[in-house]
């Protein structure tokens, strides 16, 4: 049997796997330097670094204000990966 979705069940998932306030997360650059040169160079800076959570957004797009060693940054829920 199909399950037809709703508009509001991508919400759903969103919230089961955002992260949460104090997680420990690492940013990956996955933009495209030739679509989107203006993402990539402001993940460039980021890549690879571990920072804390400090705050999240759930609309109109998941994203997450993150504390670094010398500064903040701002990231879309895709940007980043939880550090176990």
């Amino acid at each position: 049997m199909i399950k037809q979705l709703s508009i509001f069940d991508n919400e759903v998932q969103q919230k089961e796997r955002s992260y949460k306030v104090l997680d420990i997360v690492m940013v990956k650059n996955n933009a495209d330097k030739e679509v989107d040169p203006e993402s990539y160079y402001y993940l460039k800076e980021f890549e690879g670094k571990e920072g804390k959570i400090l705050g999240v957004k759930k609309k109109p797009r998941l994203q997450y204000r993150v504390e670094f060693r010398n500064g903040l940054g701002y990231f879309y829920h895709d940007e980043l990966m939880k550090v176990e």
